[in-house]
C-alpha cells in the first residue's frame, strides 16, 4: 500500500508552491477593516453552556455552532444578557455577574458600565497600549478507582498593539494506576500521544495549544494549534470534535450581517502512514527515522438564520494527502469536491475523501430547543431506498434541550446519534476522517449508535448537580474492501458490544479557573464487567470538561 501511495502525484504541481501566499492575498483585504482583537475562549469554558441555556430561553442571540469563539463574541452575548436581566433567574443573574468579571476588559471596551469594575485574578498581568499579557498556572489532580492523574503547566494570552492577539496553553500529564486507559479510544475524552510508559501502569503525555490572530468587526483570521468543534451535540459532535488531539490550523470566520456567518479552516493532520520512500535508517539500528505521509483537512460551512429561533448550517469538508497544501483547498469559497475532480480526472484511486454535512437548531417553543446534524460520507441519491444498491454511509444526531421547564434552574437533554458502517473510513489509510488514529468527529465511530440523557440543576451560582445516562452499541468492523461492495453491510453487523454509563456529578467553581468536581457513576465498558467508581478532581487553569 505504501509503495502504491508513493506513486500518487498531483498533476498541478505549479499551483502548490504559492498556495499559502495566494490564500493570504485573498483574505488580506478583509483585514483592512477596523480591527477587533481576537482572543479565543477554550472549547470547554463554562460560559458556552451558560450562553446556550440563555439562547434557548431567547434571552441572547448566540450562535454556538462553531467553537472556540472570540472573547468579544462572548462579551457581546453577555451584553445582551445584561440588557435582559428581567428574563433571568436569580442563579442566572449571579452567573452573569461572575462571567462579567471574567470578560471585564471586553465588556468595558464595548461600553458596559458597572458599579463593580473588578477583574479576575491572574498570577501575572500587564497591559498597556502596545502590549498585554495574562499568565496563569495549570495545576490539578484526579483520583479515581485507585488511579491518579496529575497535570501541571502554564497558559497565557494577550495582545500586541491594537491588531494582534495571541494565546498559549500547555499541560503535562502523568497517569498512574492499575486500570488507567492508555488508549482512550471508546471514551469521549480527548485522545493522547504517549511520550513515556512504564509497564502499563504509568503513562506520560502532554498537550499544547496556541494561536495568533487578527480580525475586524466582521472578519477573524487565525493560525495556531487548537481544538475546533463544529455542529450540535451534548455528548459528541459528528462534524468536528475534540476527540483527536489538537492539530495545526488556519481559520477564517466572516460575519457580514447578523443573520449570516461563513466559516473556513485548513488543518494539518497526523496520518500515521509511514512513507517508505522517505524514511531511513539511523545510527541506532532499532530506531529508524520514520517520515509520515502528509494529510490535511479543508472545511467550510455557511450558517443562515432565516427567521427568529431557526439556524441552518450547510458545509463541506475534504481529507487530502500526499504532497504540500494545495491552493484549491486553500481558497475558502472553493467547491472542494469539484476541485478534487479537476485534480484527479475522476479517478477514485487518485482522488480524495470528501464529506457534506447539515446542522440545524430550532427553538420549537419557549424554553425548548430541537437540534440535529446530518453527516454524509457517501451516498447515491437515486439508490437511497434500494437495499441491494444503496451506499448510505452517513451519520445523524437528533436531540432536544429543555431549559427551566417547570422548576427554575433545571434543564434536561435527550440525544440520539447513529453512525452507519464505513462513515469516517476510506480505502486510502492516509485519507480516513481521523488524526493521530482518533476520529475527527464523534468518538463512538462507525457502525455504532448512542443514547444520552441528562438532567442538570443549579441551586446556586457556579454550583451544578447533574444526573446522566449514556448507552452505546458498537457493531463489527470487517475489512475495508467491504465498504465498496454491494449490497452494503447492515447497521450493527457483526458482534455487538454494549457499554452503559450512569452517574451523578457535582461541580463547583470556587474561583475563576479553580474547580472541584465529584463524579460517582456505574459503568459497564466494552471489555470489562460493570462496577461503581468515584472520581474526584481539583484543578486550576485546565479547561473544564
Amino acid at each position: 500500500m505504501i509503495d502504491t501511495l508513493s506513486k500518487i502525484r498531483w498533476k498541478t504541481r505549479a499551483t502548490r508552491v504559492p498556495g499559502m501566499l495566494l490564500a493570504g492575498l485573498l483574505i488580506f483585504p478583509f483585514l483592512l477593516l477596523s480591527q477587533t482583537l481576537v482572543n479565543y475562549v477554550p472549547v470547554h469554558h463554562p460560559v458556552y453552556d451558560y450562553l446556550e441555556r440563555l439562547a434557548v430561553e431567547s434571552a441572547v442571540d448566540w450562535d454556538g455552532t462553531v467553537q472556540p469563539a472570540s472573547r468579544f463574541d462572548v462579551a457581546r452575548a453577555l451584553l445582551q444578557a445584561d440588557a435582559h436581566k428581567n428574563r433571568l433567574t436569580g442563579v442566572e443573574q449571579a452567573d452573569l455577574l461572575y462571567f462579567e468579571v471574567e470578560f471585564r476588559p471586553e465588556l468595558t471596551a464595548l461600553g458596559l458600565t458597572s458599579a463593580d469594575s473588578s477583574s479576575r485574578w491572574h498570577l501575572f498581568s500587564y497591559h498597556d497600549s502596545r502590549f498585554g499579557v495574562d499568565l496563569d498556572p495549570v495545576l490539578g489532580v484526579t483520583a479515581s478507582d485507585g488511579d491518579t492523574h496529575l497535570f501541571n503547566g502554564a497558559k497565557f494570552e494577550g495582545t500586541a498593539g491594537s491588531d494582534i492577539a495571541y494565546g498559549f496553553h500547555f499541560n503535562d500529564n502523568t497517569e498512574k494506576g492499575p486500570s488507567i486507559d492508555w488508549q482512550k479510544l471508546s471514551v469521549p475524552e480527548t485522545g493522547i500521544n504517549i511520550v513515556k510508559s512504564s509497564g502499563g501502569n504509568e503513562i506520560e503525555y502532554s498537550e499544547v495549544r496556541t494561536y495568533l490572530s487578527y480580525g475586524s468587526n466582521t472578519v477573524q483570521l487565525a493560525a495556531g494549534k487548537d481544538f475546533v468543534e463544529w455542529g450540535s451535540g451534548e455528548r459528541g459532535k459528528l462534524i468536528l470534535s475534540d476527540k483527536a488531539p489538537s492539530f495545526p490550523i488556519i481559520r477564517f470566520d466572516y460575519r457580514p450581517v447578523s443573520w449570516l456567518t461563513f466559516h473556513y479552516l485548513h488543518g494539518w493532520l497526523q496520518s500515521l502512514v509511514i512513507d517508505s520512500s522517505r524514511s531511513y535508517a539511523t545510527d541506532l539500528p532499532e530506531e529508524p527515522r520514520n517520515v509520515y505521509r502528509e494529510k490535511y483537512i479543508a472545511a467550510h460551512m455557511l450558517s443562515v438564520r432565516p427567521c427568529a429561533g431557526l439556524q441552518v448550517s450547510l458545509g463541506e469538508s475534504i481529507i487530502y494527502s500526499d504532497g504540500p497544501p494545495n491552493i484549491l483547498f486553500l481558497i475558502p469559497i472553493m467547491f472542494f469536491r469539484a476541485a478534487d475532480h479537476y485534480l484527479t480526472h475522476y479517478s477514485q484511486n487518485d482522488g480524495n475523501n470528501s464529506q457534506f454535512f447539515l446542522d440545524t437548531r430550532y427553538d420549537v417553543l419557549s424554553h425548548v430547543r430541537a437540534y440535529g446534524t446530518l453527516f454524509i460520507d457517501e451516498i447515491v441519491p437515486s439508490e437511497i431506498f434500494n437495499p441491494s444498491q444503496a451506499r448510505n454511509q452517513l451519520g445523524f444526531t437528533l436531540g432536544t434541550r429543555v431549559v427551566n421547564p417547570i422548576v427554575s434552574n433545571v434543564d434536561m437533554s435527550l440525544e440520539y446519534t447513529r453512525i452507519l458502517p464505513w462513515v469516517y473510513s476510506n480505502s486510502n489509510p492516509a485519507q480516513t476522517y481521523e488524526s493521530d488514529g482518533y476520529p475527527l468527529g464523534d468518538y463512538i465511530g462507525q457502525n455504532a449508535d448512542q443514547l444520552y440523557a441528562a438532567v442538570q440543576w443549579r441551586p446556586a451560582g457556579r454550583f451544578e448537580l447533574s444526573l446522566y445516562y449514556d448507552y452505546v452499541r458498537r457493531g463489527g468492523m470487517t475489512d475495508v474492501e467491504r465498504q465498496y461492495e454491494l449490497p452494503s453491510l447492515p447497521f450493527l453487523y457483526g458482534n455487538i458490544e454494549r457499554a452503559s454509563l450512569k452517574g451523578f456529578a457535582i461541580r463547583y467553581e470556587y474561583l475563576h479557573d479553580l474547580t472541584l468536581v465529584s463524579d460517582f457513576h456505574w459503568q459497564n465498558p466494552y471489555l470489562n464487567g460493570g462496577h461503581y467508581n468515584l472520581a474526584l478532581t481539583l484543578e486550576y487553569g485546565l479547561d473544564p470538561r
